[in-house]
């Protein structure tokens, strides 16, 4: 931090603070009348706190200084030292005066915001317990977002703080990026508006997601079984292995559950790009929404004080009957912090979680006749992430598992039929040849979308217009890997637009040639304009494309909206990204 240290003529004690701090060659400005304090710089002036003039010298602590008394009004920077006019020890001199500049002035100098471990006023660099668990660092939290509060600055001053604060909420409570911290996305002063309307559209939409299911596993049963729908069911299950397909079928036939949540992927209200199943990084959520609830106020836009383990905890009670269930979280690899911050937050609600790598299953699970168990513990509740009936399909516990799903010993969720895992629904609504099995009300929630061919020149339908591949090139659409196999589109591997070249068409004729499903959509080109903090002391703003994630719970007649939240990314591919910028939806007052 290149620390600037400045006062105002006519304050005696800033004058005489600012001629030391020159000597020990520290970058000093002393204000004219009517000039403000310049950006980022340490603001110097004599002060007298409500609480007594006390024994020392000075008052480092910004937040303190903000709570007792009134900074100057040419004081536009929550960097704030206040020196106190009358100290009372006998002991200090002019040489503990100066002693005292100078530990202040090393503590700014040493300060490093971007690793958002100290607080400058009192950063102890050499005392390595500073942690975001440390009272410190707790300090520092509740500093940035009084200085915000306060009103002191103007408003981009505040949103920066505000920024800070957020970040250092995130960081102190860890869960809010996988692997890494270097892998978390980027914070934003602001939430993401939509209106009354918008939002009312949400929320009638989310039952509707839930009936696209419901519809399309109907269609799919009969597929199984019908040799005029047989490219259906081929088109769901992708190139399974025999026993694979033994094992989803016997799911697909034997299990008619729909999944207790759903996540409809937006980019605009309402233009749908695709419906998951598996909540992947709940706990980054309910961190992130923590976080910036914490920071900015109020309970978000659906009212709930925990944006996600309550909810959550409420369905898996609901679904097991039991007060107080045994939950296993399945995760893989990397995202053990992550999902381990949900089990944490979990457990305030009643639910006894524990988090297990998908690599580990056999290992752990144990199959007895009444149930699964893990640690000599029934297991009421398993929270699947990339496994499926055909990945259980490839080990006897696998396939014990499946069975004990299917007999409803223990909830999985979301249940294991692998056209929960596929985007091919989103074309069967509007196929020609199937559409008259789902009703027009989802057509009307499903932007056209088609499935892909296996030539260039094969005509296809997307919506009502019938198209080649070669038609796509230059033109606005997406083509996407449409399949169960989490591996093809893991991180929007398997996305493409056709805007420039045909990079994705190649490679996804080539796939629909080995049997995997692959998609053609209508790409939407709305752009938002969203700030984030960049690096660690300013605001930048981006023009980004959106992806609003509204995140759904199953209800008996209807669903509930339980977060919304968005992740947006100056790429046109907006995916959860160290460079997309998160911000939780609010409704606009208008």
């Amino acid at each position: 931090m290149d620390a600037m240290f400045v006062s105002m003529k006519g304050d005696e004690r800033g004058e005489l603070a600012l001629s030391i701090l020159a000597q020990m060659k520290r970058k000093t400005l002393l204000l004219a009348p009517g000039e403000k304090t310049p950006e980022g710089s340490i603001a110097l002036f004599s002060f007298e706190s409500r609480g007594g003039s006390g024994r020392r010298f000075m008052r480092c602590s910004a937040i303190r200084v903000l709570r007792e008394g009134s900074p100057p009004c040419w004081v536009t920077t929550p960097f704030v030292v206040g020196i106190r006019p009358k100290p009372l020890s006998m002991l200090i001199d002019q040489r503990g005066f100066q002693e005292s500049l100078y530990r202040m002035s090393q503590d700014y100098l040493a300060w490093m915001p971007n690793q958002g471990r100290m607080v400058p006023w009192a950063c102890y660099e050499r005392d390595p317990k500073i942690t975001p668990e440390s009272d410190v660092f707790r300090a520092a939290t509740a500093w940035l977002q009084q200085s915000a509060m306060y009103g002191l600055f103007d408003e981009a001053r505040r949103d920066l703080r505000s920024a800070m604060a957020i970040r250092l909420v995130l960081q102190r409570q860890g869960g809010y990026y996988y692997k890494e911290p270097e892998f978390s996305m980027q914070v934003s002063p602001d939430v993401m508006h939509i209106s009354a309307p918008e939002l009312e559209l949400c929320r009638r939409n989310g039952r509707l997601i839930f009936d696209l299911w419901r519809q399309s596993i109907n269609l799919y049963r009969r597929a199984i079984d019908d040799p005029e729908l047989a490219w259906v069911a081929k088109a769901v299950e992708g190139p399974l292995t025999p026993q694979q397909q033994k094992v989803q079928r016997f799911v697909a036939r034997n299990d008619g559950h729909l999944p207790l949540f759903a996540r409809a992927d937006l980019s605009s209200v309402w233009f749908l790009v695709e419906v998951q199943e598996r909540l992947g990084g709940l706990g980054l959520m309910q961190s992130w929404a923590m976080a910036i609830r914490e920071v900015l106020g109020t309970k978000g836009l659906i009212g709930r004080s925990d944006p996600v383990a309550e909810p959550f905890a409420e369905a898996v009670k609901s679904a097991t009957g039991n007060a107080n269930p045994f939950a296993v979280l399945i995760c893989p690899e990397g995202y053990e912090i992550e999902q381990g911050f949900l089990a944490q937050a979990l457990a305030k609600h009643g639910v006894d979680a524990r988090v297990l790598l998908k690599t580990n299953l056999d290992e752990e699970f144990r199959v007895q006749p009444d149930g699964i168990y893990v640690d000599g513990r029934r297991v009421d509740f398993i929270y699947r992430r990339e496994i499926n009936a055909a990945t259980l399909a490839e080990s006897e516990v696998g396939r014990q598992i499946v069975n004990a799903a299917v007999e409803r010993q223990v909830v999985v969720e979301p249940p294991l039929n692998m056209i929960y895992d596929t985007k091919v629904p989103l074309a069967l609504v509007h196929d020609p040849r199937v559409q008259h099995c789902f009703t027009d009300e989802l057509r009307q929630l499903v932007p056209p979308t088609g499935l892909m061919p296996s030539t260039v020149g094969e005509g296809f339908w997307v919506g009502e217009k019938c198209l080649t591949l070669q038609n796509l090139i230059g033109a606005p659409w997406v083509v996407k890997y449409a399949g169960p196999n989490i591996q093809y589109g893991f991180g929007g591997r398997g996305v493409f637009n056709t805007t420039q070249n045909d990079e994705g068409i190649v490679r996804g004729v080539d796939e629909v040639k080995s049997g995997h499903p692959w998609i053609v959509q209508q790409m939407d080109e709305t752009r938002f304009l969203a700030r984030h903090l960049n690096g660690g002391q300013e605001l930048v703003q981006s023009k980004v494309a959106a992806r609003i994630t509204l995140h759904y719970r199953r209800q008996e007649q209807d669903s509930e909206l339980f977060l919304a939240i968005a992740t947006n990314r100056p790429h046109w591919k907006a995916i959860g990204n160290p460079d997309s910028i998160v911000q939780e939806i609010r409704v606009r007052n208008e």
